[in-house]
């Protein structure tokens, strides 16, 4: 029979409960979350019936997202990528991975201008010019960027919105009412663009504790700085289909600029979060550049 706490020793319990909230603040618990089962009743039986029945997902408690099928049509445009997704494996997040991982609604006319992907083959399993020893597909992070999800354009705010702190993958602040950039122009005026995106996994090596300036010039021609909206979007969409985190001690500089002149820098990834910060262009250690690939240009 399993012991009541009330006859455990006062040390045994708080050694106990620390080790629990430890072990709940690395998968992503912070401390104002442990007021709700104080303050709430109902939510607090059903914590302990939840926590009984040794089920992985609480059906009361957790949001449900809305079953989106995925139809003969998108199920034909999605082929055409399954070369990709062979080649970069959870490094792609294509047009199946919106509908089962987002619940997003996707018609295969809206796609059309996305049907195909725009790198070859070639460049994929090319080298990187980044990671001698490595080839493209091992080294950076494809994905479908939507401009807008149903009448509201992709956003910061909007993906923030989409990884709500209850989960994984999450950013810094509990709600998007507490982030600092709530009413700054990068997160809510510019939103991704309805395209496919193959940034760098990580910085670029060697980028960081180097002026902006400098940073810059250590982009190969192929390449761009990209918005913190993409740099936001790759992070999210990466950890949300393979559980892992990219610059996990470092921030990715992006083109962006906060209202105070700042520049806009994403990462420092764990499992409390990623964040989205900004600091000025002079060098830092934990700063490096983000990289995107352009565009190919039409022959």
């Amino acid at each position: 029979m399993a012991n009541a706490i009330v006859s455990l020793k006062p040390s045994q319990i708080i050694g106990r409960v620390a080790e629990l909230v430890r072990m709940l603040e690395e998968a992503g618990l912070n401390y104002d979350d442990l007021q709700k089962p104080i303050s709430d009743r109902k939510f607090r039986r059903g914590l302990v019936e939840f926590w009984k029945s040794g089920k992985q997902v609480d059906p009361l408690t957790t949001p449900r997202r809305r079953k989106v099928s995925f139809g003969p049509a998108l199920r034909q445009l999605s082929a055409h990528h399954q070369w990709v997704q062979q080649a970069m494996g959870q490094r792609f997040f294509g047009i199946e991975d919106w509908v089962k991982l987002y619940g997003i609604s996707l018609s295969a006319k809206q796609l059309e201008p996305v049907a195909q992907f725009p790198w070859s083959e070639e460049v994929l399993n090319g080298p990187c010019q980044f990671h001698s020893d490595k080839v493209v597909a091992q080294t950076h992070v494809a994905f479908l960027g939507l401009d807008r999800i149903g009448a509201e354009a992709l956003t910061t705010m909007h993906l923030h919105k989409l990884n709500p702190p209850t989960g994984q993958p999450r950013l810094y602040f509990d709600t998007p009412r507490e982030c600092w950039y709530r009413e700054e122009e990068f997160a809510t005026q510019v939103a991704c663009s309805l395209r496919w995106y193959l940034l760098l996994a990580e910085v670029v090596p060697g980028s960081n504790n180097k002026w902006f300036a400098d940073q810059e010039t250590m982009l190969p021609a192929e390449y761009e700085i990209p918005l913190a909206v993409e740099e936001t979007a790759k992070d999210l969409l990466y950890i949300r289909k393979s559980g892992q985190y990219l610059n996990s001690s470092v921030w990715a500089r992006c083109r962006d600029t906060s209202s105070g002149g700042g520049r806009v820098d994403v990462g420092d990834g764990g499992p409390r979060g990623f964040g989205v910060d900004y600091w000025d262009d002079r060098p830092d250690p934990l700063i490096g550049i983000a990289a995107s690939r352009k565009l190919p240009t039409e022959p």
